[in-house]
């Protein structure tokens, strides 16, 4: 699976491919390997998730969508947005109010993504029990699996952290 989703992103990058239609090929080339069940101890660790938006109304919805279909169900995301001036805010009170994983903080001026996404890691530790925090931008789609293999990723390494590395053109 490995190979083959390395091979891919390489047909797809040399030709300059969105990184959309990487993700669905893949989706789709994983299905067989959906059913597999994540281990008790990993159900248990929690994630925190930052998004920081700013007028994306065109991927928004999609992004979440992706983040609700994990296979790790365990996580909070933290969206803030930064004073969108078209129907981004509507689109994510919308997500918000159907799953309580979803917490919306909404800025009456852009304050930028660096700055948001530090409001949301200030917040998940103050909380304090999610085990890990990660990032993903309002115009990604995150992989069904995203979640459990990163974690699986860092249990089996020991690694600090992992971010994927994705080249946009």
């Amino acid at each position: 699976m490995v190979r083959l989703s390395k091979l891919i992103w390489r047909i797809l990058h040399s030709r300059k491919i969105n990184l959309r239609i990487y993700w669905t090929v893949l989706k789709g080339l994983s299905f067989p390997y959906s059913w597999i069940p994540e281990s008790s101890e990993m159900r248990l660790k929690s994630v925190a998730i930052s998004l920081s938006s700013y007028n994306c109304e065109e991927w928004i919805a999609e992004t979440i969508k992706s983040i609700l279909q994990q296979k790790h169900l365990n996580w909070t995301l933290f969206i803030h947005d930064d004073a969108s001036e078209d129907k981004t805010t509507e689109i994510i009170r919308r997500f918000s109010k159907s799953d309580s994983r979803i917490q919306f903080f909404s800025n009456t001026r852009t304050k930028g993504p660096y700055h948001n996404h530090n409001s949301a890691r200030k917040k998940a530790i103050d909380l304090g029990y999610f085990n890990f925090f990660t990032v993903i931008d309002h115009d990604d789609i995150a992989h069904p699996s995203w979640l459990s293999r990163n974690i699986q990723i860092i249990d089996n390494s020991k690694a600090v952290g992992v971010r994927p590395i994705n080249s946009r053109e």
